[in-house]
């Protein structure tokens, strides 16, 4: 909770006049700074805010200096003592808009819209045309529940920005919550135009869609988040642009190779994290992150340097030890990644993706029946998993009677996995492999049908060029 008063965005106005025109601030006098453990920093982070708070000790009635505090603070999510800087900077310089804005996000953060929107207000009166200001007024107006106010301010903006991504994901919130579906749908298309595949975009469509009872599309934009979930809109406010680069943790680091790789430049993911396990370290996901990508591109070499120092840092990690268990299986040294995966399982029961995996490694094993028990104990520790889902439909259709088959598709709300074009590629290649040559034609015929339907014209290519290796070992076969 914020360590705010409830008061606070109501008596604002007069704390800022008794800053403006009231004798300069005494130290003791301002909101006090905890002391703050630093030691669970990264080093360069604690570092970063070592200096930063013996600039306020050398200068304690300095604006510039409360604020950058509260700027480091916000950028590493500790949201109370930036709140408590930032106020600091505020009474100190109460013209200053740059402090209104940073308070008035992190209030935001805090759940204080009242004082959020009051800070957004003062910013917006001296720089009527920040548009990340008006945005956010309308986005804090529909939290609290003032729909008109907020489409009032987010139509305006949208008059002089129309290209405003976030004000159309904006009105589609208000729409939706209206009851106008189609408007909400509407809006939503303009944002994903606008700004090309993001997560949240297609995340929003789908559930609009499922609620207009459009399951098909509603499927399509779910899957299409999947692939595009680490993606964000392009950043539009310059302040907030100026305060995360000031972010030396991993984070950024790794976000960034998400983007990467949700885009299949794999390369620059690898590069990306790389850097990031220069500044962390001790990171047993980042390594686990290193060892799948390299696993992935087939440099085993690579893959195991990272696990040796991986493992030797964090003995017995649940992370290391799943991202082994995938190095093993691409190795093709299946009976160790079973060894590897079924540890993971063990140390973390609800971990779908180690269940899924393991499922897969027996699998190539032989051992069907495991395989889907394994596959089942993922979807139980986690319904929606995209991964654990695909595999055990795959493992459905090829292993048990179409007639069976659809009831537990049916059964398990996986009726949405055989809408994958990728698991059709997989079904096609296990009927090849079981001579069934029709239903592997139709498989991936099937496969081609849906990614055009997606206009995923890489997954449509990938396909038909399956198609025509099948129909080429189909002519060789006697």
């Amino acid at each position: 909770m914020s360590r705010v008063s409830p008061a606070f965005a109501a008596t604002w106005a007069s704390l800022l006049l008794l800053g403006a025109c009231g004798p300069q601030w005494a130290p003791e006098d301002l909101p006090q700074l905890p002391d703050v453990d630093r030691s669970g920093y990264l080093e360069a982070v604690a570092l970063q805010l070592d200096e930063a708070h013996a600039e306020v000790e050398r200068k304690p009635v300095n604006a510039g200096a409360n604020g950058r505090l509260g700027m480091l603070y916000r950028v590493y999510r500790d949201h109370e003592i930036a709140e408590i800087a930032l106020r600091r900077a505020r009474l100190l310089a109460p013209e200053n808009v740059d402090w209104a804005y940073y308070h008035g996000e992190v209030l935001e953060q805090l759940a204080d819209y009242e004082g959020s929107l009051a800070a957004m207000q003062q910013v917006l009166e001296s720089e009527p045309d920040y548009s990340p200001a008006s945005l956010r007024s309308g986005v804090l107006l529909t939290r609290l529940g003032r729909l008109d106010e907020a489409t009032n301010v987010l139509e305006t903006l949208l008059r002089s920005y129309s290209d405003d991504v976030g004000a159309h994901i904006a009105l589609a919130t208000i729409k939706e919550r209206q009851g106008d579906l189609e408007g909400a749908a509407q809006s939503l298309r303009r944002a994903l135009e606008l700004a090309g595949d993001f997560g949240g975009g297609h995340y929003a469509l789908s559930a609009v869609y499922r609620r207009q009872g459009r399951e098909r599309e509603a499927d399509a934009h779910m899957f299409r988040f999947e692939a595009s979930k680490a993606v964000s809109p392009p950043a539009n406010d310059p302040r907030m642009v100026s305060l995360f680069r000031l972010n030396r943790s991993d984070k950024p680091l790794i976000g960034a190779a998400q983007v990467a790789k949700s885009r299949g430049d794999e390369q620059r993911a690898l590069a990306l994290l790389e850097l990031a396990i220069e500044r962390n370290p001790a990171s047993p996901e980042t390594r686990a992150a290193l060892i799948a990508g390299y696993a992935s591109n087939g440099e085993f070499a690579r893959a195991g340097e990272h696990y040796r120092e991986g493992i030797a840092r964090s003995p017995g990690d649940a992370a290391i030890l799943f991202s082994l268990g995938r190095l093993r299986l691409a190795e093709g040294r299946t009976s160790e990644a079973v060894e590897a995966l079924t540890e993971v399982t063990v140390q973390t029961p609800q971990n779908a993706l180690a269940w899924a995996w393991l499922g897969v490694s027996l699998e190539r094993l032989g051992r069907s029946a495991a395989a889907g028990d394994a596959y089942t104990r993922a979807l139980v520790a986690d319904p929606r998993n995209l991964t654990a889902r695909r595999f055990y439909a795959v493992w459905l259709l090829i292993n048990a009677e179409p007639a069976v088959a659809a009831a537990e598709l049916r059964r398990m709300a996986l009726v949405s996995s055989v809408d994958s074009p990728r698991m059709w590629g997989y079904v096609a290649n296990a009927r090849f492999k079981d001579n069934d040559r029709p239903a592997a034609i139709a498989s991936i015929d099937r496969g081609i049908e849906i990614a055009e339907y997606r206009g995923d014209r890489a997954a449509a290519a990938h396909l038909r060029r399956q198609r025509t290796e099948l129909d080429r070992a189909l002519r060789d076969q006697p």
